[in-house]
């Protein structure tokens, strides 16, 4: 029985991204740190991490990774770029920007995300505790707002 229950640990391992994981663990990001990752870390795109360190420095102020379940990694049947199951990886991140209060913020953090490389970038005013950003890496640009509940795409607001 022992060896069938390792077996299937290695195999979870080596599918949920074990090479991944001696990557990750050699990477270093100057503003985050592993433990904000959570469980997602050994899952996570080096390149979307790169990326978000870049933002944070453009920034100049915290970024917050949130704590809602989904805000990270997502085991579902969703096409969503937070799906590991459907890209092998976590390509998606919900953080919370300090300061990032007005409109003028707001463009600011668009602006700033679109010149670091992210190429997925959603803008919420209806998230508690501020306004939130979904930062992605995805094939073709894709940019849009979520005000009080209801989507705009190509909107900056």
């Amino acid at each position: 029985m022992f060896k069938n229950v390792a077996l299937g640990a290695f195999f979870l391992f080596l599918f949920y991204g074990g090479y991944r994981t001696v990557k990750n663990e050699m990477l270093e990001l100057k503003y985050f740190s592993r433990s904000e990752f959570g469980i997602w870390w050994p899952l996570m795109s080096q390149d979307l991490l790169q990326k978000l360190d870049l933002f944070r420095e453009k920034w100049g102020a915290p970024v917050v990774i949130t704590s809602h379940p989904d805000g990270l990694g997502r085991k579902d049947e969703s096409g969503s770029m937070h799906n590991v199951l459907k890209w092998g990886e976590v390509r998606a991140v919900d953080v919370f920007p300090q300061g990032m209060d007005t409109l003028e913020d707001r463009q600011r953090a668009f602006q700033i995300a679109k010149s670091v490389g992210l190429t997925g970038i959603g803008l919420y005013t209806d998230t508690r505790p501020s306004n939130m950003l979904h930062l992605d890496n995805r094939d073709k640009f894709t940019y849009w707002t979520r005000i009080a509940g209801k989507y705009n795409y190509g909107m900056v607001a």
